[in-house]
């Protein structure tokens, strides 16, 4: 197994782990928690690597300038990505911690044995926890290279039941999501979906909209249509009036008389060369077949054209404070992209963005 993408482009093991006074360790991932339970995951994999129990561990998911930049939650790769990530991060720590222990403890490496985060020697009684050893300070290592993991024979967590974390909260409703979250003087909106995606806006008239209860505004933007009101409801009512006084232009569409796939395919495309996983803005070298090839050999696949729609409710908050600084709360499968195109959008500086 080769470094991780993620700490090629993350390599501060700082950025992954924490250690706390109190025994307890934080550890971060650039992935999101979507109901896939990889907040469970992460901690099993990270608790095996430091021999420590799962239950005093907590794992931070996506967010910009607190985890790692993992890019995206999808395709089910967080376990290849970041659990990879995580085991070889804990590597590192576990090796440091070791190496510690050791000058403080007046014993070998090799005759150091670790129970739930407590470091001992083998011939004395001398113990020192991770906590003591670290006590929230940082490890201000980088990991720059791939050191040996834990050889799955030794595995004492992995492969064992572990209860699941989070399903307390799920069950009681105790649990708060994005839309549960209110913040002083806060307004609501809803946008005016267009019939399809090529439509056009060409007129709406919002006189009987803006003067809706609670309604603040109508914002146009070409063919980007929403409303903000002070509750709610008054948005969702207020979106539904205005959808009904729209009138758009639809002459643009896939057309039912061409092959789908031939108007799919000659769609303007961008195409970027993956080195070690990563995609990168290298040119992308001719394919050219071996000299000595006896055959070549070229197909087409095809499967049906399906939507990526949302899987679930869509919500987001934005909260710009007094210093110009601009908090967003999204479920987004991608943390920092999303930072990336909302300094695009705004034409702000990444680092005055929090997602």
């Amino acid at each position: 197994m080769t470094l991780s993408p993620s700490l090629i482009r993350t390599p501060s093991l700082d950025a992954w782990l924490k250690i706390h006074s109190d025994g307890r360790l934080t550890v971060l991932t650039g992935k999101a928690e979507l109901g896939q339970k990889i907040k469970t995951a992460i901690a099993i994999i990270a608790a095996e690597e430091l021999d420590v129990d799962p239950a005093r561990i907590t794992v931070v998911t996506a967010e910009t300038g607190v985890s790692p930049d993992e890019r995206y939650t999808g395709g089910s790769n967080s376990m290849e990505e970041s659990g990879n990530a995580v085991r070889q991060a804990m590597a590192h720590a576990r090796r440091l911690l070791f190496a510690l222990a050791a000058r403080q403890l007046g014993d070998a490496v090799a005759d150091l044995i670790v129970d739930d985060g407590v470091i001992s020697g083998r011939a004395n009684d001398k113990r020192l926890s991770y906590g003591e050893l670290m006590g929230d300070r940082p490890f201000d290592h980088q990991i720059t290279e791939e050191i040996a993991a834990k050889d799955p024979a030794q595995y004492r967590i992995i492969g064992k039941p572990v209860p699941g974390t989070g399903f307390e909260g799920l069950v009681s409703g105790s649990t708060p999501f994005l839309h549960d979250l209110e913040l002083p003087g806060m307004i609501h909106a809803r946008a005016v979906r267009p019939p399809h995606y090529l439509a056009r806006l060409t007129a709406v008239d919002d006189a009987a909209v803006r003067a809706m209860p609670g309604v603040i505004d109508v914002i146009r933007d070409g063919s980007f249509l929403a409303v903000a009101a002070a509750r709610e409801e008054q948005a969702v009512w207020a979106a539904a009036k205005l959808k009904s006084l729209t009138q758009w232009d639809m002459s643009r569409r896939l057309s039912a008389d061409t092959d789908i796939y031939e108007q799919l395919t000659s769609n303007p495309r961008q195409s970027l060369l993956i080195i070690n996983g990563v995609p990168t803005d290298d040119a992308i070298p001719e394919r050219a077949a071996p000299a000595d090839a006896t055959q070549v050999m070229s197909a087409t696949y095809l499967r049906p054209y399906h939507m990526h729609g949302s899987m679930g409710p869509s919500a987001a908050m934005a909260w710009f404070d007094d210093s110009g600084h601009l908090t967003v709360w999204s479920h987004s499968q991608g943390a920092y992209p999303l930072r990336r195109a909302l300094a695009d959008v705004l034409a702000m500086d990444e680092a005055a963005i929090k997602v």
